[in-house]
């Protein structure tokens, strides 16, 4: 648990740096739905960017995983 939310934050790094300088459609579409509103449970629970983090940082477990 601890491996995936350090994982799971830097996917989170990774975004910002994608935001800033990326040019694919990923990065234009953090940068449509990344907004400076406050997020509710319910926002947070559907968030593109959340979403993403987390399906990464566990498939970088799973598939780095030896058993």
């Amino acid at each position: 648990m601890v491996l995936q939310t350090l994982l799971h934050e830097v996917e989170h790094a990774k975004q910002h740096k994608l935001k800033a300088e990326g040019q694919d459609i990923e990065s234009e579409l953090i940068r449509i739905v990344d907004t400076d509103k406050s997020e509710t449970n319910e926002s947070y629970e559907y968030s593109l960017t959340e979403r993403l983090a987390e399906m990464r940082s566990i498939s970088y477990i799973n598939i780095n995983s030896k058993f």
